[in-house]
């Protein structure tokens, strides 16, 4: 699989990964699956149902589309704390065994992070003005969101706009 090499979209990651869901106090590191395979289906669907005022219809589509498509991204992040890839067999690895101590040994490999981020591919609109992404964030077995970003640029800075949590536990 090829890696991603658009800059628009490591640029889309970095302003969606700078907020402080993401980066906030006490973070000093953000863990991110670095080939992410398909988001299940039943994201697929709720994308089906999503709306997002202001947000058209065929970025959704293409979001959908785009959440399918397994991904691999290289460290092309331009944020101010350090970003650790890990492959999704990694953190297999670490949750393997039905022992429940997946998460322990996660902070033990990963002390200080926001826990494991999963993106999905950018969808943009025709004049790339507009893009919408989605953002996995698990911290613990009962505690983790999916959320979908929309954002707008302005003189080659991308601003988030609007998100929807399309799943949350």
């Amino acid at each position: 699989m090829d890696a991603l090499q658009s800059s628009e979209e490591y640029s889309v990651f970095n302003c969606v990964l700078g907020h402080e869901n993401y980066m906030g106090d006490g973070v000093e590191q953000l863990v991110v699956v670095a080939d992410p395979t398909p988001l299940p289906t039943f994201f697929a669907r709720t994308l089906e149902k999503l709306s997002m005022p202001g947000v058209p219809q065929t970025m959704v589509d293409d979001l959908r589309s785009n959440s399918r498509q397994a991904l691999h991204l290289e460290n092309r992040f331009g944020l101010k704390k350090p970003v650790v890839l890990v492959s999704a067999a990694e953190i297999d690895q670490l949750f393997k065994t039905n022992d429940k101590m997946g998460w322990n040994r996660f902070r033990q490999r990963f002390p200080a992070s926001s826990g494991i981020t999963t993106l999905a591919r950018v969808a943009f609109d025709e004049g790339r003005a507009h893009a919408l992404v989605y953002v996995g964030n698990q911290k613990d077995w009962l505690s983790g969101s999916g959320i979908v970003f929309f954002l707008s640029q302005a003189e080659g800075k991308w601003k988030i706009e609007s998100s929807r949590i399309v799943w949350l536990s």
